[in-house]
């Protein structure tokens, strides 16, 4: 009965935090910074992604590094062949050791290309040239 209740508030909790991503507005000056990604993307090879490992909204960088994909991998299939990842129903609770601890509300949230996700990492399939970031952060 207490875990049905626990991963009814963690449901519940990933809802309201994608929601609340969901809410964050373009402005033209973000649009402005798309040449700088562009910059980015040509020392890239075609064929891969660049995968960062982050904490405290990028305060603190654990990972950075370029890896070759296959046409329709998604981002949890990257993180599993590339990382040692724990997941708890598709949610990814820890990276290569370093765990969202649910006491302290952590958790490991991704972007692709500076955009929060909108689905699930088992869902979003890779482009080439994409910039993953996974960052250890607080919710509230």
């Amino acid at each position: 009965m207490k875990m049905k209740k626990w991963l009814q508030i963690l449901g519940l909790s990933f809802v309201l935090m994608l929601g609340l991503a969901a809410c964050g507005q373009t402005t033209e000056e973000d649009a402005g910074s798309s040449a700088e990604n562009t910059e980015q993307s040509a020392e890239q090879s075609e064929e891969s992604v660049q995968v960062v490992i982050s904490k405290n909204k990028g305060e603190e960088t654990l990972t950075d590094k370029t890896i070759e994909i296959e046409e329709g991998q998604t981002v949890y299939d990257v993180m599993a062949n590339h990382f040692d990842i724990e997941d708890n129903n598709g949610f990814i609770t820890s990276i290569d050791g370093v765990v969202a601890k649910e006491e302290e509300k952590q958790a490991w949230m991704y972007s692709v290309n500076d955009e929060s996700a909108e689905v699930g990492a088992k869902d979003y399939e890779l482009k080439a040239g994409d910039k993953v970031t996974f960052d250890l952060q607080k919710w509230e």
